[in-house]
């Protein structure tokens, strides 16, 4: 072993998994959103956009820690994003992510709730 991490593990990468961690703690704790959406906005940011399944996970996980943390518009926003995004995806752990995006969405009314049935 020479010390370095193993291919295609980076800092990108352990920000990504952080960020899913975090998401993953909203569930039980909402007082993990603010992390887990500043994590995943950095992560976010140095994905490439042609990378449009990896970019779906990020945008699923950051919309569901902000209708977690209360920031209703920009998780349905989001949320419709990815929407249209994952239609051409056909991946069961996206359909997972989706899940809890859907769950988030159906705790809120009006639009949120349009979302969660859209999903």
């Amino acid at each position: 072993m020479d010390g370095l991490p193993p291919d295609g593990f980076d800092e990108h990468l352990l920000a990504s998994e952080r960020g899913r961690v975090l998401t993953i703690l909203t569930l039980n704790d909402r007082t993990h959103a603010a992390a887990a959406i500043e994590t995943l906005l950095a992560s976010n940011e140095t994905l490439d956009r042609a990378r449009t399944k990896r970019l779906a996970f990020g945008l699923t996980e950051l919309a569901t820690c902000h209708l977690r943390g209360g920031d209703r518009e920009t998780g349905v926003r989001l949320g419709n994003q990815v929407i249209d995004l994952a239609a051409g995806i056909r991946s069961e752990r996206l359909n997972e992510h989706l899940g809890m995006l859907r769950s988030a969405a159906s705790a809120h009314p009006g639009d949120a709730r349009e979302l969660a049935e859209r999903i």
